[in-house]
């Protein structure tokens, strides 16, 4: 398996392309639009009173802000997950979110179609913290492919490597930090590569059926169901809870589970997330 740059994977393209979907994006944009012209519209009647156009206005606006930066990135070319073409299949695992980032890091896998073993549909069950201490649940869907040869180190310590990518961006009000902690691959069991596969088109029956028509093995669906809320039975155990919640992107989460697991401080627990991936 090779790991290339994004404009070394450009040259490639010209088979099926999988792209993540604006237009739930474009919903949730269209709907806070409206609550915020509604809410304006409101006052100027008389309607609203003047604090709660001075308390929810700007929280409206940003999100707004945050909504168009999304949709924006979601009709960009960069908006590509995996490629399945001839006799290769690419894959990307920087996020469309984080195109800002520089192309000439390595983000992007490529490999033969006769390294694969077979693939298989999981349907993921998992319960986080939410906010407030409460619990959430998200259902997730994933492509896994498993590699005959494995995944290999290089193609793990590009993954983290990604976790730690940052750019600093120098500002009127000083110097941030832009990224999404979005992470569309991961490596399960050392010769699986994980695709995250929810809100993606044409979507992994698509895929399945690609695989399928290439002579790849196609396995019985897979079901997995994790509560990152329920304390590990050992400190491992626990460990590894907090590192899969991490380099799945849900590093808020990750911290959550380390402050309620071990009696961490905020800026502890963030260390100690930040050292499992390292």
């Amino acid at each position: 398996m090779k790991i290339l740059t994004l404009d070394e994977a450009g040259v490639r393209f010209g088979g099926k392309v999988f792209r993540s979907m604006v237009f739930p994006a474009i919903v949730v944009f269209v709907a806070f639009a409206s609550i915020g012209i509604g809410l304006f519209v409101n006052y100027w009647k008389d309607d609203a009173p003047l604090w709660a156009l001075i308390v929810f206005e700007p929280a409206v606006a940003l999100f707004l802000l945050l909504m168009f930066g999304m949709v924006r990135k979601g009709f960009k070319s960069t908006n590509w997950l995996m490629v399945l073409s001839a006799d290769e299949v690419l894959i990307k695992y920087r996020s469309y979110l984080n195109c800002h980032l520089s192309r000439r890091d390595r983000q992007v896998f490529v490999m033969k179609v006769d390294q694969i073993g077979w693939v298989r549909k999981v349907k993921r069950k998992e319960i986080t913290f939410g906010m407030r201490g409460g619990k959430q649940t998200a259902y997730l869907t994933f492509l896994d492919i498993m590699l005959a040869e494995g995944v290999g180190e290089d193609a793990k310590e590009a993954l983290v490597a990604e976790q730690r990518a940052r750019e600093y961006r120098k500002t009127w009000y000083g110097s941030t930090r832009s990224k999404s902690g979005d992470y569309p691959v991961s490596v399960k069991d050392d010769n699986i590569l994980r695709v995250k596969m929810s809100w993606v088109r044409p979507g992994v029956k698509a895929a399945l059926r690609w695989f399928g028509a290439n002579g790849v093995e196609e396995r019985p669906i897979c079901k997995e169901a994790e509560d990152f809320t329920a304390t590990g039975k050992d400190k491992k155990q626990m460990d590894d809870k907090i590192l899969t919640l991490a380099m799945g992107g849900k590093k808020i989460a990750a911290v959550k589970l380390a402050r309620r697991a071990y009696g961490m401080g905020l800026s502890e627990a963030k260390n100690f997330v930040e050292g499992l991936i390292e």
